[in-house]
């Protein structure tokens, strides 16, 4: 159900010793809704994908806690001594004497601190290793006086492309929240390969997940970290609890960044304003996208049972993917109507259609990134596709949706 990085397996043997905690979590990508989500009531769909981040912990035979990034740009691995991270570790939690989770905020105090002591003389280290760090000092309880301070390796590698909206800083915050927690004792380690964790076990991991998302963006929405805690598909309406939808047919799409930066900001702020001052021609498209949203939960339910049934019938599953083609066509063109499309997501568009597929840009749009529907009959021409995608520029990944959440290994 998710795919791991190809040198894993390496990566596990660079440290000699057996591993503490192995997690990890998905990325995700939104399906349907974007833009009109942004309005009361306005529903969007979105999905984890197969693609995760991964978080390793073991043993460091130098008093030292050996943080490695290798899928930054540049790589990043930094060494820090351990007797300056117990200090953090004893400041941060000067006050407390159990983890009380719902207490941990983003603590300027705490921030400044830990720039000072441990980024002297860099006013803004990466907002990943910022984040690992702060909620490492917050959660790891520090070693009793006297004791022998052990070192600590710490890897998070990942089969997501950064920045390019598929929620990888979210699945780096939870994989992070959920190795840590296991090894502060909070969550028990995994008895197991691929534990899912209860559903108290999740609402921490996704309480701390958020705290690090904050450091990473300011003030997340939570819905990144939320779907990639508890996985599957969920319906989104903006300031409700994200709704599982429990129907969700097998489904393959192809993910491909245009490797066109965009401000979501800016898109969302010239959404709002054409909407004010054109609201006859924008209100009904914005309506639209909502309506296609609530559209794509019945066509869900109708394929998966049509892909369910003991004798498949071709042709109704056939009849069912034609329906969700034309929700996803009918999306792109009104995302395109709101002003947030770009002539490199249509390219995407055109290509996929001249090898029979079709696809729509997802996320805020402007660039960014489009997904494209590859039903069982278009698996054969998927690698002529991404052929194509790729001499006009773009990067592509294959992916599943609905898979689970956050995993202990």
């Amino acid at each position: 159900p998710y795919t791991t990085p190809l040198n894993m397996a390496a990566q596990l043997e660079m440290v000699d010793a057996s591993p503490l905690v192995i997690t990890s979590a998905p990325g995700k990508v939104i399906l349907f809704g974007e833009h009109a989500v942004v309005y009361a009531g306005k529903k969007a769909i979105a999905s984890t994908v197969s693609q995760r981040s991964f978080l390793l912990v073991k043993p460091y035979q130098k008093s030292e806690l050996v943080v490695d990034l290798p899928d930054l740009t540049p790589p990043l691995c930094v060494h820090y001594p351990m007797e300056k991270v117990v200090a953090l570790q004893r400041f941060f939690q000067r006050d407390v004497t159990t983890l009380d989770l719902s207490s941990l905020t983003v603590c300027d105090e705490h921030l400044q601190r830990l720039t000072s002591d441990l980024f002297p003389g860099e006013s803004s280290p990466h907002p990943a290793l910022h984040s690992f760090l702060y909620a490492f000092c917050s959660v790891i309880p520090p070693p009793a006086d006297g004791t022998p301070v052990k070192g600590l390796f710490v890897r998070v590698c990942s089969t997501l492309p950064i920045g390019a909206g598929l929620g990888s800083s979210a699945s780096f915050a939870v994989a992070v929240a959920a190795g840590l927690l296991t090894l502060a004792g909070v969550l028990p380690p995994a008895s197991e390969c691929d534990v899912v964790p209860t559903v108290t076990q999740c609402e921490q991991i996704n309480f701390l997940a958020l705290v690090l998302e904050r450091i990473h963006h300011g003030n997340p929405s939570g819905l990144d970290n939320a779907i990639s805690t508890h996985g599957g598909t969920v319906l989104y309406v903006r300031g409700a609890p994200m709704e599982q939808i429990k129907k969700v047919p097998s489904l393959r799409f192809l993910i491909t960044d245009t490797n066109q930066g965009r401000s979501t900001k800016a898109l969302v702020a010239g959404v709002g304003e054409r909407l004010k001052s054109n609201p006859s021609q924008m209100q009904p498209w914005i309506d639209e996208i909502h309506e296609i949203s609530e559209s794509c939960v019945r066509v869900f339910e109708v394929l998966l049972d049509a892909q369910q049934q003991e004798a498949v019938d071709v042709d109704r599953v056939n009849k069912h993917f034609d329906e969700l083609r034309e929700l996803i066509e009918r999306n792109h063109l009104r995302l395109n109507n709101i002003g947030v499309g770009h002539k490199l997501l249509d390219q995407v568009c055109t290509l996929s259609a001249e090898h029979g597929m079709c696809s729509k840009l997802t996320g805020a749009g402007g660039g960014g990134c489009a997904i494209t529907l590859v039903r069982p009959q278009d698996r054969e021409n998927v690698p002529a596709l991404m052929r194509s995608l790729s001499e006009a520029g773009f990067t592509s990944i294959e992916t599943t949706i609905g898979g689970p959440g956050v995993l202990l290994h």
